[in-house]
Parts: C-alpha cells; sequence; structure tokens
C-alpha cells in the first residue's frame, strides 16, 4: 500500500522536479556542480519511470531534457542518443512540431562538430517537415541555414539555389531583415561567379531594404564586404569605383559615421595601391568626419594610420604628433591595449631619428604594456627592435637575448615574417659564437618561413597574373574579330572600282573632318582665349581684395597701437591717483577722476571690440566650448541689467522655465558678448516705461533666446543692413541714438562662429525682437572648470602689496625704448625714482646705448620708426653680450600671434595697453631681482675658472649661461607645464630624467633663472594663469587657479598681484 502511495507520488512529482533542476543546470550554468550529476540522474530514473507507465506524451520531452543538459559538457553520443530517441517517440505521436524541432537540434550538434555532411542530412529532413506543417517561417530560416553552409563548401550553384528559396519564403511573411540578408548573400554568390551585374541587382535590393528599416549598421558592414573582395582580387580600380557610389548613397542617408569609414577604406585602396599622397589625403577627410560626430575609436584607429603612412613616407615629426594624438584617444576610449602599438611605432621613429634612448624608453613602454595585455605578436617585435639597438650600441650579449626572447613569442603564434628577421639576426650571431647547432636551427627557421612567404606573395602574383591573362585574352579576342573585318574588307578591295570609290569618299569625309575640326579648334582656341581673359581678370581682382583686406587689417593694428597708448597715459595715472593712500580728493574730484577711469574703460571696450570684429574676419578667432551650467549664467547675465533697467525707469524680466536644467557645451565668454551687446541694444532704444524681456527654450536640438523690446523699432530699410560693420539707421525722423555700428556685428560673427544664427523681427512703433539660435549640445559637468560662484569667491585686498618692492637706490640701469615722447616720460618718472633711467627712440638708438653703459633692464616698445621691438629683441638674442638681459615688451597690439612672436625672440614679459603704474613696477622689480641673482651666480663662474686654472677643478664646476642652456631650461619648463595640473609631479624628479643629481639640477635651474626650483614651478604656473586670464578662458578667479594646480585662490591671488602688478580680478571688472 505504502509502496503503490509512494510510487504515484514519485510520477507526479518527478516532472516537476526535472523541469527545476533542468532550468537551474542551464540559468545557473552549473556544469561542473552537483547539481548536473544529480539532475542527470534523476531524468535517466523519470525517463525509465514513465516508460515502464507507457506514457509517450512525457517521454520525448525528458529525451529532450537528457539532450539539453549533456550539451553544456558536449557529451555528443549521449547528446544525439537522447534526441535519437526523442525522434522516434515522436514519430510514433506522429507529432511533426515535436519531430522538427529534434531534427533542427540533431543538425545543430552535428554543424557544432563541423560534421557537414551529417548536418545538411538533418536539414533536408526539418525542411521536408517545415514544408508539411506550411510553417514559412521556420522553411526560411532553415533554407538560408542550408545556403550558408554550401556557401562555405564551395557550392555556390547550390548555396545560391537555398537562398532564393529562402528570399522567396521571406517575402510571405515580409521579415525586411533576412530579406537584406538574402539579398546581399545572394550578390556574394554571383560576384564569386564573376557575374557583376546580376551581383549588384541583389546588392541594391538589401541596400534598399536595409535604407527602409534604417539598418545602417548593415549597409556599412556589406559596403566594406564587397570592396574587400575587390581589394582580394587586386581590382583596385573597381573597389574605388564602387566606395565613390557607394560615397553618394551614404550622403543620401545623411550617415556621417558611413561616409568617415568610407574615406577609411579608400586610403586603404590607394595605399595599396601605392598612391601615399591620395591615401594621406582621404585618411584627413576621414578623421575630420570621425572628429566631428566624436567618433572616439575610428578617430584613434585613422590617427595611427595616418602616423604609420607617415613613418614610412620618411616624415618622422608629422609622424610622431599623429602616434601620440592616437595614443590620447586611446586614453578616452581606455583602450590600453592599443597602447603597445603606438609606443613602438614612436620607438620606431625615435630609431630612425637616431635617438637611441628615447627608442629604447618607448620599447621598454611597449613592452610593458604588451605584456600586461598579452599581446604576443607584438611583444615579438618589441624585442626584435631591442635586439636592434642593442646591436648597433655593440652590445651583442644584451642583443641576443632580445632575439631569443623575441623568437619565443614569435613562434608561439606562428608569425612567419617575424620568424624570419629573428632568424636572420639568430643564424650570424650563433655561427660566430661558435653554437653551430643553434645556428643551423636558425637557418632552418628562416629559409621555411622564408619559402611560406615567398608562397604566398607568389599566390598572389598568380591572381594578379590570371587577372592579366583574363585581360589579354579578351583583346585577343578583340584583335581576331578586327583582324576577320580586314580581311573582308580586302577581299572588298579587291575590286579596282570599288577601290577608287572608297579612296574618293574616303577623302571627302576626311575633308570634312577636317573643316569641321578646323572650326571647332577656331571656336575653341576663341573660347579659351576669353576664359584665359577672363581668369586673369579674378586673378587680378583677387590680388586686389588680398591687398585690400591686408590694408584693413594693418588699419585696424595702427588704430590699436594709437589708440591704446594714449589710453595708458590716460587710466594708468588715474589708476595711481585713486590708489594713492596719501592724497584725500575732494568728493567732487574723486567723483571726475572715477568718471575718467571708467570712461577710459569703457573706450578699451570699444577697441577690443573692434579687433575682435577684425579677428574674425581674419579667422584668427577660436571657439574655446567648455562644460557650462546654462540657466546659472543666463541668469548672471541677465542680473547684470537689473539695476541699469530700473536706473532708466524700463520694466526688465527673464523667463528661463522654458529651457531644461544642464550642462552644454558653449564659448561662455562670447556667448555673454553677445547677449551683453542684445541687451545693452534693447537698453538703447527703448523708452521709459517700455518694456524688455529675456525668454530661453529648447526646441529639438536648438536653444532658443529671444531678447524682445517695446522700443522705437527699425525701419523695414534699415532691416537687411543692421548686423554690417558700422552701419547707422538712415531714416531722417529717427532719433539720434550715437553709437559706433560694432556691436551688433560682432554679435552676429560669434553667433556664427559658435554654429549658430542671430535673427531681427522689428515693427516701427512696436518694438523689436532679436532671436539667438545656438546648438544644444550636452556636456559632462565633472569636465568642468568653469565655475559660477553666487558671490562666495574668495578674494582679497591686496593694496599694500607693491609695498613690498625695495631697490638698491638707483644701483641698477633700465633702458626705455619707446618713440612717443609722452609715452617715454610717463615711464621715465615711474621709475626714476628707484631707477636710473636711459631713453632711446628707436632699436638702432638702443643698441648704441647698449654699447656705452652698462644696462640691467630694458623696456621696449613694439612698432618703432627705423628699427621696431621685434628687430631688436633679434638683435639682442643673437648677442653672447646682451642675451641674457632681461627685456619687458610694451604692445598695443591684442593679437595672439605678436605676443608669440616676442616670446620666441626670448622676451622675459609683456604689457599689454593700456596697463596700470602698479604691473609696471611689480615686473620690472621682479626681473630686476632675477638678473641680480643670476649675476651673483656668474661672479661665482668666474671664481670657478680661475679655480680650474689653478688645477684645483670640483666635480660640480658652473658652467656660463650658453645657448644650450636656453634650449635645456625651455624643455625643463615644457614638461611643467604637461604636468601642471598634476599633485603628485614634484619638480625635483626632473633631475633624473636629465640624468643631473639633485644638487646639480637645483644649481642649474639657478644660475640660468635666478630661481630655485621650486620658484621656478610657480612662475611658470603664474604666466601659464595670466596667458588664461588675457584670452578669458575662464569665467572667474578659482577655475584659473584650479588649471595652474594652485589649489588656495587667496594664495594665488597674491602671488599673482606680487608678480604682475595686477589682481586676477581685474580681468573681469
Amino acid at each position: 500500500m505504502h509502496k503503490m502511495f509512494f510510487t504515484k507520488t514519485f510520477l507526479h512529482v518527478l516532472p516537476i522536479l526535472f523541469l527545476w533542476t533542468s532550468v537551474y543546470c542551464k540559468s545557473e550554468n552549473k556544469v561542473d556542480s552537483l547539481y548536473y550529476d544529480a539532475t542527470l540522474s534523476l531524468l535517466e530514473q523519470t525517463f525509465y519511470a514513465y516508460l515502464e507507465r507507457g506514457d509517450k506524451d512525457i517521454i520525448p520531452v525528458i529525451l529532450g531534457g537528457l539532450g539539453d543538459v549533456n550539451e553544456p559538457k558536449r557529451h555528443d553520443v549521449q547528446l544525439i542518443y537522447s534526441l535519437q530517441e526523442a525522434l522516434k517517440v515522436y514519430k510514433e505521436s506522429g507529432d511533426k512540431q515535436g519531430i522538427l524541432a529534434i531534427l533542427s537540434g540533431i543538425a545543430k550538434d552535428h554543424k557544432f562538430e563541423t560534421n557537414y555532411n551529417e548536418v545538411l542530412k538533418y536539414f533536408e529532413k526539418s525542411l521536408k517537415v517545415s514544408e508539411g506543417l506550411n510553417d514559412t517561417r521556420r522553411m526560411s530560416l532553415i533554407q538560408t541555414t542550408i545556403g550558408v553552409i554550401e556557401d562555405n563548401r564551395g557550392n555556390y550553384s547550390a548555396a545560391a539555389s537555398y537562398y532564393r528559396s529562402g528570399l522567396e519564403s521571406q517575402l510571405l511573411y515580409d521579415d525586411k531583415k533576412k530579406l537584406a540578408f538574402s539579398s546581399s548573400k545572394l550578390g556574394h554568390i554571383h560576384l564569386k561567379q564573376g557575374k557583376e551585374d546580376s551581383a549588384f541587382y541583389y546588392f541594391n535590393q538589401a541596400f534598399a531594404t536595409a535604407q527602409k528599416m534604417q539598418y545602417f549598421k548593415f549597409i556599412r558592414s556589406e559596403t566594406e564586404h564587397i570592396g574587400s573582395w575587390y581589394m582580394s582580387r587586386m581590382q583596385f580600380s573597381k573597389a574605388l569605383d564602387f566606395y565613390y557610389k557607394s560615397l553618394k548613397s551614404f550622403d543620401e542617408l545623411n550617415d556621417t559615421l558611413g561616409i568617415a569609414k568610407l574615406y577609411g577604406l579608400i586610403a586603404d585602396t590607394y595605399r595599396a595601391k601605392g598612391n601615399h599622397e591620395k591615401s594621406f589625403y582621404y585618411q584627413q577627410k576621414a578623421l575630420q568626419h570621425y572628429q566631428h560626430i566624436g567618433y572616439s575609436a575610428g578617430t584613434a584607429k585613422i590617427q595611427h594610420s595616418i602616423g604609420t603612412l607617415l613613418k614610412k613616407a620618411g616624415d618622422y615629426q608629422k609622424s610622431k604628433k599623429y602616434f601620440f594624438q592616437a595614443l590620447k584617444s586611446y586614453t578616452l576610449l581606455k583602450d590600453s591595449c592599443s597602447f603597445s602599438t603606438c609606443f613602438l611605432n614612436i620607438a620606431n621613429v625615435h630609431l630612425a631619428l637616431s635617438q637611441t634612448d628615447s627608442a629604447f624608453h618607448y620599447l621598454i613602454k611597449a613592452q610593458r604594456q604588451a605584456d600586461k595585455c598579452k599581446d604576443i605578436s607584438v611583444l615579438a617585435e618589441v624585442y626584435i627592435e631591442m635586439g636592434k639597438l642593442r646591436l648597433g650600441q655593440n652590445q651583442p650579449k644584451r642583443a641576443l637575448m632580445h632575439f631569443e626572447q623575441a623568437m619565443i613569442y614569435a613562434d608561439s603564434v606562428q608569425n612567419r615574417s617575424s620568424l624570419k628577421t629573428v632568424a636572420s639576426f639568430l643564424y650570424p650571431m650563433y655561427k660566430q659564437q661558435g653554437q653551430l647547432e643553434k645556428a643551423f636551427a636558425a637557418f632552418n627557421i628562416f629559409h621555411v618561413n622564408n619559402d611560406s612567404l615567398f608562397n604566398a606573395t607568389k599566390s598572389m602574383m598568380l591572381i594578379q597574373k590570371e587577372m592579366e591573362y583574363a585581360f589579354e585574352k579578351e583583346n585577343q579576342e578583340k584583335q581576331i574579330a578586327q583582324q576577320q573585318k580586314d580581311t573582308e574588307l580586302m577581299k572588298a578591295l579587291e575590286k579596282q572600282r570599288r577601290l577608287i570609290y572608297l579612296i574618293i569618299n574616303v577623302l571627302l569625309a576626311m575633308l570634312a573632318i577636317s573643316a569641321a575640326f578646323y572650326y571647332n579648334f577656331n571656336n575653341k582656341k576663341q573660347a579659351n582665349a576669353i576664359l584665359h581673359k577672363q581668369n586673369k581678370e579674378i586673378a587680378h581682382q583677387k590680388t586686389e581684395l588680398e591687398k585690400l583686406s591686408h590694408v584693413k587689417s594693418r588699419f585696424f593694428i595702427n588704430i590699436s597701437h594709437e589708440l591704446r597708448t594714449p589710453l595708458t597715459l590716460i587710466s594708468s595715472p588715474v589708476q595711481s591717483l585713486l590708489n594713492s593712500t596719501g592724497n584725500k580728493f575732494k568728493p567732487s574730484t574723486l567723483n571726475t577722476l572715477q568718471l575718467v577711469e571708467r570712461n577710459s574703460k569703457h573706450l578699451e571696450g570699444l577697441v577690443n571690440d573692434i579687433l575682435d570684429l577684425s579677428k574674425l574676419k581674419c579667422n584668427k578667432l577660436e571657439v574655446q566650448n567648455e562644460a557650462v551650467a546654462i540657466k546659472p549664467l543666463l541668469e548672471w547675465i541677465g542680473s547684470n541689467f537689473e539695476s541699469l533697467s530700473s536706473h532708466l525707469g524700463v520694466l526688465y524680466s527673464t523667463c528661463f522655465d522654458q529651457l531644461p536644467d544642464g550642462w552644454l557645451k558653449l564659448d561662455a565668454l562670447k556667448f555673454e558678448k553677445i547677449l551683453n551687446n542684445l541687451l545693452s541694444n534693447a537698453l538703447k532704444h527703448t523708452p521709459p516705461e517700455g518694456e524688455i524681456q529675456i525668454i530661453a527654450s529648447k526646441e529639438n536640438d536648438r536653444m532658443l533666446i529671444r531678447v524682445s523690446d517695446t522700443g522705437h523699432g527699425i525701419a523695414s530699410t534699415d532691416l537687411p543692413y543692421i548686423f554690417e560693420r558700422f552701419y547707422q539707421g538712415q531714416q531722417p525722423d529717427a532719433p539720434l541714438q550715437g553709437g559706433t555700428g560694432i556691436g551688433l556685428a560682432l554679435a552676429r560673427e560669434l553667433t556664427k562662429l559658435m554654429g549658430g544664427e542671430l535673427t531681427v523681427k522689428s515693427e516701427v512703433g512696436k518694438g523689436s525682437t532679436f532671436t539667438l539660435n545656438l546648438p544644444y549640445v550636452t556636456a559632462d559637468p565633472s569636465t568642468s572648470k568653469n565655475i559660477i560662484l553666487n558671490g562666495e569667491e574668495e578674494s582679497t585686498n591686496m593694496a599694500n602689496s607693491t609695498s613690498l618692492i625695495t631697490t638698491d637706490k638707483k644701483s641698477q640701469n633700465i633702458l626705455i625704448v619707446e618713440d612717443n615722447t609722452d609715452m617715454q616720460q610717463f615711464i621715465r618718472g615711474l621709475l626714476n625714482d628707484k631707477y636710473t633711467t636711459h631713453l632711446a627712440t628707436n632699436g638702432k638708438v638702443a643698441l648704441q646705448t647698449l654699447q656705452n653703459h652698462e644696462i640691467d633692464l630694458i623696456i621696449t616698445d613694439i612698432m618703432m620708426p627705423e628699427m621696431d621691438g621685434h628687430t631688436l629683441l633679434k638683435h639682442l638674442k643673437n648677442s653672447d653680450l646682451h642675451r641674457n638681459i632681461p627685456v619687458i615688451v610694451l604692445t598695443a597690439l591684442n593679437y595672439e600671434d605678436s605676443k608669440l612672436e616676442a616670446l620666441i625672440n626670448g622676451v622675459d614679459d609683456y604689457l599689454t595697453k593700456p596697463f596700470s603704474s602698479a604691473e609696471l613696477l611689480a615686473r620690472t622689480h621682479n626681473l630686476l631681482t632675477r638678473y641680480k641673482v643670476r649675476k651673483e651666480r656668474t661672479n661665482e663662474v668666474l671664481v670657478a675658472i680661475e679655480h680650474d686654472i689653478s688645477g684645483e677643478k670640483e666635480e660640480n664646476d658652473i658652467i656660463p649661461i650658453s645657448r644650450y642652456d636656453v634650449t635645456w631650461i625651455q624643455q625643463v619648463e615644457s614638461i611643467i607645464r604637461q604636468e601642471i595640473e598634476n599633485k603628485e609631479f614634484k619638480i625635483s624628479k626632473l633631475a633624473d630624467q636629465f640624468h643631473l643629481s639633485e644638487r646639480q639640477f637645483r644649481r642649474r635651474i639657478n644660475r640660468i633663472t635666478g630661481l630655485s626650483p621650486k620658484k621656478y614651478q610657480q612662475e611658470i604656473a603664474l604666466q601659464m594663469a595670466r596667458e588664461l586670464l588675457e584670452m578669458r578662458r575662464y569665467n572667474n578667479v578659482t577655475a584659473v587657479a584650479y588649471s595652474v594646480g594652485i589649489d588656495h585662490v587667496t594664495r594665488f591671488s597674491k602671488l599673482y598681484e606680487s608678480r604682475f602688478g595686477k589682481t586676477p580680478h581685474a580681468y573681469f571688472e
């Protein structure tokens, strides 16, 4: 009784246990656990229990389960046996769906074992069953699968038949993805059979279907496969034709990624043809497209490819530049395993330049990275290059060690090219050492791999010969056909009369052709003459326009110089009076001085706007995008106009609710300048009790900012011209508002530069609405350094910092080179109390003065008659006597290239007019202090030389400053600039990099610069900060301080004012 109850219960519970354990094993992948064995045992017991009961419905399911459990362990005998047993049961029960599933399972298992005959047998059976069930979807799947198998086996006719059948089935249930796949496969089959017309018929069908689905990935992949097929057969022209046709299709689809990849493929094709110039051109185009869409993987690959191409062409400096760019891209991708190839290529470049130390450094880096990523092929190449390098250094033992290591790696991956190279070095080395057995082995490896490479090359040549043979055969057939025609013609010409008629007709025809040719030639000659004249006129007009553009640029430069010099003479004395603690002015006098200061700053702003507009026209102004919190920025800009609008009695409101919160990629400074111009323009033209409103919103992928006013409005005749430079309204009854006509022109040009559009709608008497339309591109806030603080930014009062300046009572001589007498006297007045000053009106007079006086510092202008500042600097740089004299350049030019030229010519510091007295005094003091230290070190040099002459030379004698010292200190500065934000960087670690002790390194820095290493690092940080502040790279002092590695803003501000005589906050006023 109990036994019967247990048996029934067991039979009911077992299926549940079977299902649970089977699912658990498959889902948890417990292949090696106890659950696997338990499940297998349980299924076998269940099978025999139900077999005794005769329950045939559950038996095939259990047998299928046995197959599933056996599959992970690849117990093929048990798996196939279980599936075949299940098939028998399903056949007895007549369950066709079960039969179809089991047949497919058996076929797939045989496919795993690459037993294709069995695979095809069971798939054919599955196909018959699915046809009986009228299961169209399953039929198409099986037909396509059989087609792939036949295709892989090289049975192209059979494969094409199955692909067509699959295609017909897929048309019935409209599976577009499978339709595209089958059409493409048919195209490849016809291509392999040489039927290009029909092949492209199917390819076009596949692409059309994929385009409807916007299945761009499929189109790109198939395009690459087709081109690769042509490339493998060395049919480069056909590959290029196909790629160029595909370019048009990708352009119509607006698939930028596809276009970029196509340019890369075109570049590869031209490289295979040996046309490196065109290959480089298309690689550049591919790089531009990848960078435009931000596709880092493609960018890195192309940068590396360009580097390789330039390396082969012998342009090593450019090649190295692209390899470093690729390294940077791989870093952004976090693809560290690609570093090894880049390092290897950089090492090869250094080897080509005979820079062995640098080469070995990068080979070590390549070896470490390849070892980390288990890149055996790269490791083999690295050790080969190390061996070559050591061999060139006459270190045969180390070279042999590297070559043996390279042999191990090359052999493990069977890299025949590397094996051949290594063996070619090992054979003579082993032979020289008397290791004849190893030498013989290396000799065998060389010849085996040389033969393999020769056979591969021979196969490619054979393909090429076959193509040439086919072409020659076609030409021969044409020639034979032509010869037959000629024979028939000769037979016809045997008759004399026909010959005479034929000659007459030919002569007449030739005469007619000659007349037509002469007529066409004459017309063409006349047309060419007209075209040549037009081209000449166009060239002349172009030259005249270029001259006019140059004249305009010079005009703006001269205007800048002429305005900035008097501005300095106005603003600097006024600032000195306002900052003076000893004078107490009357309120009216103080107000007057402050009025002069405000208007001098306003005039400086107008000069800057004119120069910005000039830069835009000369393409010298660049967009500096960064991550910006857009709403806080808009609120901050808007708040700047609240008090002014209230004072003018204008109702002022903002609405930013329709703009999402977030961070955008934006040039904040240019954006601020655009809005400031629009709001200033609105306030200027809106009467009291009028209204101004700013509304910001997002539409699609654009940000729209509307500035509306209820002012006088703009006449329809003026609207087309309001964005032109210096344009003023032409309406006679309009009120006179003044203005320069620069603001709106500058706003429009800045908007275009940022990829946007500035438009206006206006109606006289009702007001105007300006709409700023910019791209809405989101950004990662973690990359932002442009922090807008809510009034909490640290600041400090540095009013008394310049009082730290002390001098040795006129013991130092300063030469002032300035052609403007007022400026000359102003500077002299500032310096005369503390220093002895000498005057010169130009560079030529300055050089004469240097012959007669010992000068400690030169302050020079740039634009001067007879000899300008740049020429003077070149003379000083080339003079051993005067090279070390510090120089401050005074420039009225706001162009970066003017400052760059001065720095290249060896200038120590520069001041942009207008400047304050405190700035000039602080920089003069700092440079003289450093010069004094350098002179003291020079005296130590002289003592050391005398010591050397007496025969008591020390190990670390100091040598005088030379051109080599200048180059050396420039290298030190370059490294410090790169590491400026690295908190763990210590300048003392640089000593090892330059193969010096810390003491030698410290003394050399001090001798050349007059500063300790720490002070020198601080000087570079402050110089970088000044560059960022002058370029208005950030909106606040905090961001600038962090960018140069100084975390304390208060300390940064003190250091900056002490160095430059101007607070960093002054740049934002």
